[in-house]
């Protein structure tokens, strides 16, 4: 029987300088082959496509974003906008109010003696609406300056013309009863 016999160090270099030119010559067959060329210019074709819808997606990521942030900001605005507008007619409603009450001292305050004497009876006076006891109209505690004002006011013109001290044609067209 024949035993396995080693190879000599020449005879293992010559095999491996064959094995690199078959497989060299593979690849340059690969190489020069039309369909290998197809596939090749495919496949950079399609990483280009890759490449750039990623780059549109993250363009489309960033207008969102942008356009999130600035509808943000514009409801910010609008909200800051919104509230000062709110203050603003809540300001002009309570100067509005203050006017009125002004104007009703001032009325009382241009009468004759007794007729100041009568307002100054009447603001003592039960005003005509089930109050708390102990709690009057200029006193109240418990019910807005505003709606306290307005009271005053209805009642006193109420009680004027009850006693004729005020005629019905000297009031303004609005407050006439």
């Amino acid at each position: 029987m024949t035993g396995f016999r080693d190879l000599n160090f020449v005879e293992r270099r010559n095999a491996a300088t064959n094995a690199k030119k078959a497989a060299l010559a593979r690849f340059r067959a690969n190489a020069a082959d039309p369909a290998f060329a197809e596939r090749q210019k495919a496949r950079t074709a399609s990483a280009a496509d890759r490449a750039e819808a990623k780059r549109v997606r993250e363009i489309e990521k960033a207008e969102g974003k942008a356009r999130d942030a600035k509808s943000a900001m514009d409801a910010k605005h609008e909200a800051a906008s919104q509230a000062e507008r709110t203050l603003t007619e809540k300001a002009n409603r309570e100067l509005a109010l203050q006017t009125e009450c002004k104007t009703a001292r001032d009325d009382a305050a241009g009468r004759s003696d007794n007729q100041a004497v009568f307002i100054q009876a009447l603001a003592r006076a039960p005003c005509g609406f089930r109050r708390p006891r102990g709690v009057t109209v200029f006193g109240a505690r418990s019910l807005p300056r505003s709606t306290r004002c307005a009271m005053l006011i209805v009642v006193l013109i109420s009680r004027l013309r009850q006693t004729r001290l005020l005629r019905p044609s000297k009031l303004p067209p609005e407050q006439s009863v």
